[in-house]
């Protein structure tokens, strides 16, 4: 096993496409992990996290930074997106918003930034996640989210899609139809 080999070159696909990020983009996650990999196997995507993007244009001193909303193991977290790249052992999948929805960008970005720091409200929901990786289970983030039900909250609360019985699994968001097809932006490399 050789050690993570982090450069500029595992980021030059997300430097290709970063200008074109926006809120209420998707990223989908593919972790070389135990967990990842058993997620994967259960619900036969190649893909095991969702998250959702939000984006600062410019704030203060702070401009042009593409930050993730994403239900962890401590809960909803707002990271950087090349941060969480720099140390992220696996493949990650970028799905652009297709154009008809822009006018709902704005209002995901708002509700993402409303979430941010509820952690202390909305823990990470191991239970469900397990449930959801054989049996679907409904989406309800009062108390507990995992990854795909968050991003399938914002976009229900933005009205970009209608209310669903049943949560998301990653990998499942492209049959929506909301977003353009995917595009490879990182690639682990040991």
């Amino acid at each position: 096993m050789g050690g993570l080999n982090w450069d500029a070159e595992n980021l030059s696909q997300y430097h290709i496409y970063r200008s074109l990020m926006d809120n209420g983009d998707l990223l989908e996650f593919s972790t070389q992990s135990r967990v990842g990999n058993m997620i994967r196997y259960i619900t036969k995507k190649d893909v095991n996290h969702s998250a959702i993007l939000w984006c600062v244009d410019e704030f203060k001193d702070v401009k042009d930074r593409k930050f993730i909303m994403e239900a962890l193991e401590q809960g909803v977290e707002l990271n950087l997106l090349s941060a969480r790249l720099r140390n992220y052992r696996g493949d990650v999948y970028w799905y652009s918003l297709r154009k008809e929805f822009n006018e709902y960008r704005d209002k995901i970005a708002s509700i993402c930034l409303l979430a941010e720091g509820r952690i202390d409200e909305i823990r990470y929901d191991y239970l469900s996640l397990i449930r959801n990786m054989y049996k679907k289970v409904n989406v309800d983030i009062s108390k507990y989210s995992f990854c795909s039900e968050f991003v399938q909250w914002v976009l229900e609360q933005a009205g970009v899609i209608e209310k669903q019985n049943e949560a998301l699994r990653p990998g499942e968001f492209g049959n929506l139809k909301i977003y353009k097809p995917r595009i490879q932006i990182y690639s682990w490399k040991e």
